[in-house]
């Protein structure tokens, strides 16, 4: 069951979230300007993630983060 709808954290990856916005999807920007972003594909019945930051590890742990509340 999708739980996006309440996803609503303070933090990912251990950062502060300094901005969210849904305009294509629940993109949360953090205080160190890594982000994620979590969107329905458009041609396909799934969610697409993606993510970017200083470190891969950074990455990895934001994409768990993601899957954790899509799966």
């Amino acid at each position: 069951k999708l739980k996006l709808a309440g996803f609503q954290p303070e933090t990912l990856a251990g950062k502060k979230i300094k901005k969210r916005t849904q305009i294509d999807g629940y993109h949360f920007t953090l205080e160190d300007d890594s982000w994620l972003l979590i969107r329905p594909s458009g041609t396909e019945p799934l969610l697409r993630t993606y993510a970017e930051a200083r470190s891969w590890a950074d990455v990895e742990q934001l994409l768990q983060e993601a899957n954790s509340v899509i799966a």
